[in-house]
């Protein structure tokens, strides 16, 4: 019963969440059934839910983009001249209108991770630091160097409302 109640309430947001940092819709999916599987099969007392779910998505996550089919994926799409957009995930392309979105990706990884988990997810810097397993100075460094970077790409319409959420 607490399982599935776990399943019911957050894998919706998980998917969302894994969605932002793999850009791929269905290895989102792949990514958020792992996450509960391992939750299946943890023995661990949960406290925080969503915090524990978030960390286990994020490190999910991270393996996933240092992966053998994660690079192959992208070696694909670099060679692959003729993309066809009708085929092109609806999820993707309503991302991808988005400047602001399109702004974020573009970031580093280090710096794109902190944006999503700070203005997506709402934690605090103190949240983010212990998700992520960094110092909070660090964390205030690459938040600070990311918003840099953005306010840079983006015209001042676009930055106002990324800043305005901060």
């Amino acid at each position: 019963m607490e399982f599935e109640r776990l399943v019911n309430t957050y894998t919706n947001y998980l998917l969302k969440l894994s969605f932002l940092y793999v850009k791929d819709r269905q290895a989102a999916e792949d990514i958020v059934q792992d996450v509960w599987i391992k939750v299946m099969l943890s023995k661990n007392e949960i406290t925080s839910e969503k915090s524990y779910l978030v960390q286990i998505t994020v490190n999910q996550c991270k393996d996933y983009l240092k992966s053998w089919r994660y690079r192959k994926v992208r070696i694909i799409d670099v060679l692959s001249i003729e993309k066809d957009t009708s085929q092109r995930d609806g999820m993707v392309i309503s991302e991808e209108k988005s400047t602001i979105g399109k702004a974020v990706w573009q970031l580093p990884f280090k710096y794109r991770e902190i944006i999503i988990l700070y203005y997506y997810d709402s934690q605090t810097v103190r949240d983010i630091a212990f998700t992520l397993k960094l110092a909070e100075g660090t964390v205030k460094t690459r938040l600070i160097k990311a918003r840099k970077i953005l306010k840079e790409q983006l015209n001042e319409t676009d930055w106002e409302v990324l800043n305005s959420e901060g």
